[in-house]
């Protein structure tokens, strides 16, 4: 321990007397440890953490797997057959949520509304603060509905009273009585507000075995495995089907773990994200390393005369470590300060969604993980330096002035700048790649033209219009109340927007062909949606006045659903018939028009079949929210407050929510660009540290050569020689890093695949692109050192180190 405490003590004193190179080393590895830092920690509560349930490791998530191996949600009536049969689960239950309008609370709003079947809350381990959850009569058809609300909805829309218990809201058609609120933080499922017995509609109302609505989460008993419980209820799911046969179009059940199913979408991107950051301290250290390889050599004098007063090169190593490891810890320190800056940053640009909304703390988890790496960091930069400081010959050191091994040295940090260019290299290649990527991605042609469109989301509660008549009426007020404002050249309104979260898919017979022909989207339109999208009408005609209520019941479908279904023929005139679809499904749909494909799912995904119908025909299906667009003449934000005034006169129960379609836009490419933005930055910081690298390297070479650079000279090299031979260096370790961190890179990006667009993980432009754009900065890397060089006085030279 007086050993240990001397060592610090000397430490200390030593990097005391170089305050300029103890700046810069804790600056640079508080930015390396603080990304590190960051990352892990949205890492650690997105992923490593057990969700905040008893006994979570026992939770699981079941979803249905088909023949043809898709793995949609549940069907009610199989989910009700395996709660009855199984013996794997202590309980089992089901839910579905969708956004819907809510009344009677502080003011009209729109929330998500999850519908649990019974147990749920005793699957999930977690009762009400305030109240109660559900009795067990409480979920059945007649009694009397109930709902329990999250303790933010508790808090923002019924004052967080406990006199909101016994309060009446309205919401999917039915009035409810607050009967509980939910504890701080819980958000399970899916952020759900208010909370609903599925079975309050009969669970004959809940859909056939083939309607996958429900998800379905289990907890095992003890003693029972995953694999057990898959086995019994794959056998379950196989006696159904053998007993309904096609309508059931369930073979097998899927089980994960509950934390698997809610954090699998997000593993792959802070994998990525951490290894980036990873790749970045190590840059950091392979910089210090040879930092410290170049203090230890101009110290190798004061190391010569202790080896000869009679330390030994454990005791020497032990000596230069720790100076090394104090660097790191003080580094660490301001990292672990850093980080909390890097997390908020971080989440505020992470698109929303799982990462979006993680809860992260920087507790004593996060501070053990900046330690342990902030040891280990200073053992990778420190090591390797120290031991070969301590293996130096104190007589050669002393006879050569303290110069030690200088080509020997050289060579060690020749290999670290090596070292730091490949790195840079995979980084920046993975970089490019998913910047290319996004370039591509945003540029695509969506279908419609979204600059200058407003967007209105409304949602007229079934409660408050519960007759077409009604709705259709509402309708028509809305958009007719902004339709005329200055500005506005068009005015339409569709439930489900394109690269929106709405929308409904079905299948449709033909007429003359089969019950089951297709399958599409199935949109509600009305006013001149198409006209304010901008989707142009290739054939036909649109909706116009003649579409009365009750007249022809007509549609508008898509390119790609008229190649489909009728290839080379003319659709128009042609007869389709969704099924279950709304109250109108045994009525033909003719065909008047053909429109443009639109990229409805993602932007990556070419547009699909899409079948539009007239909501004054079918106006059932707008209860689920619609969205009113308008196209202006000027800056679409300017009108926003007006068009919310509007709307809400026409009837103030009905929430709104604007926006604008080059938003959507955005929200749709969100995760691919917060991906490659923080790739990129990481990258550049890479790219940055092995030019100091190069520089440094160098710059230490031009200081320990200025005697032979000095003869060179003196014997008539010229300046212009001495600066070519200089970059050459520097362009040579270049070239040798970038060969190697070429092959790596081929063997590296192809785990991007699945993240690219329109690119592929061997695109020629990128390689070549990171090439120039590195061998470029190599040669300002090393032009300083070189004119250093090439300005040295050869008499100067020679004097000095004669």
């Amino acid at each position: 321990m007086d050993s240990l405490t001397q060592d610090v003590r000397y430490a200390l004193r030593t990097l005391r007397r170089s305050p300029g190179f103890v700046s810069v080393a804790i600056v640079c590895l508080a930015v390396g440890i603080g990304a590190n830092t960051a990352i892990f920690s949205v890492l650690d509560a997105a992923l490593l953490r057990p969700l905040p349930y008893p006994r979570a490791e026992r939770l699981v998530g079941l979803r249905e797997q088909t023949e043809k191996g898709n793995t949609p949600a549940v069907a009610y009536p199989n989910f009700a057959d395996w709660r009855e049969r199984s013996r794997s689960f202590s309980s089992l239950a089901g839910y579905e949520y969708d956004p819907d309008a809510v009344l009677g609370a502080h003011e009209a709003t729109r929330a998500n509304v999850a519908a649990v079947t019974s147990g749920f809350f005793t699957v999930m381990g977690v009762g009400a603060t305030v109240g109660r959850t559900f009795a067990a009569d409480e979920h059945s058809q007649g009694a009397s509905p109930a709902v329990i609300v999250s303790d933010r909805f508790w808090h923002d829309q019924l004052n967080g009273s406990r006199d909101a218990l016994g309060k009446r809201l309205e919401t999917w058609g039915m009035t409810f009585t607050v009967i509980g609120v939910m504890p701080p933080g819980y958000s399970f499922p899916e952020n759900a507000d208010p909370c609903i017995p599925a079975e309050v509609f009969g669970t004959g109302n809940l859909g056939s075995r083939t309607a996958h609505n429900f998800r379905v989460v289990g907890r095992l008993r003890d003693g029972v495995t995953l694999d057990q419980a898959k086995r019994e209820l794959d056998h379950i799911a196989a006696q159904l089907k053998a007993q309904y046969g096609s309508d059931d179009d369930a073979v097998a059940v899927s089980v994960r773990s509950l934390h698997d199913q809610l954090t699998g979408g997000m593993r792959g991107e802070l994998a990525l994200l951490m290894g980036a950051v990873a790749c970045v301290l190590l840059i950091v250290c392979l910089n210090l390393a040879s930092a410290l390889l170049a203090r230890h050599r101009a110290r190798a004098r004061e190391l010569a005369i202790r080896t000869a007063l009679g330390a030994d090169q454990v005791r020497l190593t032990r000596q230069l470590l720790t100076e090394s490891l104090l660097l790191a810890l003080a580094g660490g320190a301001a990292g672990l300060w850093l980080a909390q800056f890097g997390v908020r940053a971080l989440l505020a640009l992470a698109p929303s969604g799982p990462l979006g909304a993680t809860a992260v703390s920087l507790d004593w988890r996060i501070a053990l993980f900046t330690l342990a790496i902030s040891v280990v960091t200073g053992l990778v930069f420190g090591l390797a330096p120290s031991w070969r400081a301590s293996r130096a010959n104190p007589r050669t050191a002393l006879a050569e002035g303290g110069r030690g091994n200088t080509r020997a040295g050289g060579r060690f940090r020749s290999a670290l700048v090596v070292a730091e260019v490949a790195i840079a290299v995979v980084l920046l290649t993975g970089a490019g790649l998913l910047l290319r990527s996004l370039s591509h991605l945003v540029a695509v042609d969506p279908g419609f033209e979204p600059h200058g469109v407003v967007t209105a989301d409304v949602y007229p509660s079934s409660s408050l219009f519960q007759s077409d008549g009604a709705l259709r009426g509402y309708l028509d007020r809305a958009v007719g109340s902004v339709a005329d404002l200055p500005g506005v050249t068009a005015a339409g309104a569709i439930d489900g927007l394109p690269l929106g979260d709405r929308g409904s898919n079905g299948g449709f017979a033909l007429e003359g062909g089969a019950t089951d022909n297709g399958y599409s989207n199935y949109r509600i339109v009305m006013g001149h949606y198409f006209q304010a999208m901008r989707i142009p009408l290739l054939r036909g005609r649109l909706f116009g006045a003649q579409d009365v209520p009750n007249g022809n019941d007509v549609t508008v479908v898509s390119q790609s659903l008229a190649r489909k279904y009728w290839p080379g023929e003319n659709p128009i005139g042609r007869r389709i018939r969704f099924l279950g679809m709304d109250s109108y499904a045994e009525r033909w749909l003719t065909v008047i028009g053909v429109v443009n494909d639109v990229r409805d799912e993602n932007l990556a995904t070419p547009g699909g079949p899409t079948a539009y119908i007239s909501a004054r025909q079918r106006p059932s299906r707008a209860t689920n929210g619609m969205t009113i667009v308008l196209r202006t003449s000027g800056d679409p934000g300017r009108i926003v407050p007006t068009v919310r005034a509007r709307l809400l006169a026409v009837n103030p129960g009905v929430p709104v929510q604007l926006s604008t379609m080059d938003a959507w836009i955005r929200r749709a490419s969100s995760d691919n660009r917060f991906t490659s933005l923080l790739l990129g930055a990481f990258a550049a910081a890479a790219l940055l540290l092995a030019a100091i690298g190069i520089y440094a390297v160098l710059a230490f070479a031009v200081t320990e050569r200025r005697q032979e650079i000095g003869v060179r000279m003196a014997l008539g090299a010229r300046a212009a020689e001495v600066l070519r031979m200089i970059v050459r260096e520097g362009l040579g370790l270049t070239v040798v890093g970038l060969g190697i961190g070429i092959v790596l890179s081929f063997a590296l990006t192809r785990s991007l695949q699945s993240r690219l667009y329109d690119v592929t993980p061997t695109d020629a432009g990128t390689y070549v692109g990171v090439c120039v754009l590195l061998a470029v900065v190599a040669t300002l890397a090393s032009a300083l050192p070189a004119l250093r060089a090439a300005r040295v006085d050869p008499m100067v030279a020679l004097k000095a180190d004669g």
